[in-house]
C-alpha cells in the first residue's frame, strides 16, 4: 500500500511519513534482483539471505500457533521444535 507512519512517543498520534513514488511489486523486485546480480558479480554475500526468509517465515508460523492456541510462543523453543539450526538465528 506504500504507507508508513511513525511516532516519537507512545502517547503521540501516528504521523504519516512521505514516501517517494514506487510501483508495487516492480520497484522492490527490481531492487532485490539488482542486489542479487551485484552479489554475484562481486562474489559478496547477499544483503538478505535465505536464512533471513526462514526466520521471517518461522515468525509468521509462530504467530499462527499463538493465535490458534492462545499461548505465548517462545521463539527459541519454536526454532528447536522446527529443527531450525541455531547458526541461522543468531
Amino acid at each position: 500500500e506504500g504507507r508508513l507512519f511513525k511516532r516519537a512517543e507512545e502517547a503521540e498520534p501516528l504521523q504519516p511519513v512521505p514516501l517517494g513514488a514506487a510501483e508495487d511489486f516492480i520497484d522492490d523486485t527490481r531492487g532485490l534482483l539488482g542486489e542479487f546480480v551485484a552479489a554475484l558479480e562481486e562474489r559478496a554475500p547477499l544483503v538478505t539471505s535465505g536464512q533471513d526468509h526462514i526466520k521471517t517465515l518461522a515468525l509468521v508460523f509462530a504467530c499462527i500457533e499463538a493465535a490458534e492456541t492462545g499461548d505465548r510462543v517462545v521463539m527459541s523453543d519454536f526454532y528447536r521444535k522446527q529443527a531450525i539450526p541455531n547458526t541461522w538465528i543468531e
